[in-house]
């Protein structure tokens, strides 16, 4: 694939995140009645936060250098750059900002590009790029996962996660946000399963900085959990499934959603996410309030689709479950 391949690809590529991957987990943790009017009312935002717009570019600039002919090379990174936020400028409600993440991104990637270049190509070879890891758990049910990037060290053939960050606050404050958040969790716990034979180094931060004329590409160091912490987050993704399914079947038999479905004000003035403005009325998707659509049949789709799958869940044997514990210590 060249460059002008991967820009059309990008073009026609719908803009939603994974299927029951990071961000639909994350998103019922952090507030389940946002979840609830994403999943199950079927309301989606026409725009997105300027934050997530803007790293998703970067996030495919950099998967068309680790994976595009003719990618790696100032001139390219222009042009994908450019191209890139052409095709996502509608998705901006404030053009003001979209002209000024524009200016300021290119200068990121350049000075990305002048401190890893060399030594990525002389240290590693590139095992996967944005790929979807399809993980089984012992109810049955399916986590998507997709990291940013899987290298090999050309010597050793250990194995590296890159996870790419961006940020104009502070490179330590997103590297510790990357530590104590469940992501890099969950990348090295898809990775060690499909790569059983190989040793993981862990997840490495790949934060790319700007404020001001400053600019940094800074690589803090390595994300590794231990078996036990790896086999713990199985178990919360296990248990957040039975969760979900239990809520969800509760509200097929009756039961009010606000019983359900609890908003988290905190968590919504911190991430300031889209759907805070549908928090104070009674939601009705024959009424869609302005910046939203609403997807009744997806909504439906999924939630018929859900519950079909837990009611053909294993039942998990817990005492069973719980002595594989002795072998993640």
């Amino acid at each position: 694939m060249n460059v002008t391949e991967f820009l059309a690809m990008k073009a026609t590529e719908p803009d939603k995140a994974s299927d029951y991957g990071h961000t639909f987990i994350s998103m019922f943790n952090q507030n389940k009645y946002h979840w609830f009017l994403k999943y199950v009312m079927g309301f989606e935002s026409t725009h997105k936060a300027p934050a997530l717009l803007f790293g998703g570019v970067l996030h495919s600039v950099l998967e068309a250098w680790f994976t595009v002919e003719g990618a790696k090379n100032g001139q390219s990174l222009k042009l994908l750059f450019n191209e890139l936020m052409k095709q996502k400028q509608t998705k901006y409600k404030d053009q003001d900002k979209f002209r000024e993440d524009c200016e300021k991104g290119l200068p990121m990637l350049m000075q990305w590009a002048n401190t890893w270049a060399a030594s990525d190509n002389a240290t590693y070879d590139v095992l996967e790029c944005e790929r979807v890891h399809e993980v089984p758990l012992a109810n049955g049910f399916t986590v998507t996962i997709k990291p940013d990037v899987v290298l090999s060290e050309k010597e050793t053939g250990h194995v590296v996660i890159l996870e790419h960050k961006s940020t104009s606050f502070s490179v330590n404050g997103m590297y510790q946000s990357v530590v104590e958040q469940d992501q890099a969790t969950m990348y090295e716990w898809a990775i060690t399963k499909d790569y059983p034979e190989r040793t993981i180094l862990g997840v490495l931060p790949d934060i790319l900085y700007k404020k001001g004329n400053v600019c940094k590409a800074e690589r803090p160091g390595y994300i590794s959990r231990g078996p036990y912490a790896l086999w713990r987050l199985e178990c919360q993704l296990i248990g957040l499934y039975q969760d979900m399914a239990s809520r969800l079947e509760a509200l097929q038999r009756g039961v009010p959603y606000e019983f359900l479905f609890p908003r988290n004000g905190k968590d919504t003035a911190y991430f300031s996410d889209e759907y805070g403005v549908l928090d104070w009325d009674k939601p009705d998707p024959r009424f869609v309030p302005e910046g939203f659509t609403c997807r009744k049949d997806a909504a439906k789709e999924f939630l018929k689709g859900f519950l079909v799958k837990w009611n053909a869940c294993e039942k998990i044997d817990w005492s069973s479950w719980t002595a594989t514990m002795k072998g993640a210590k």
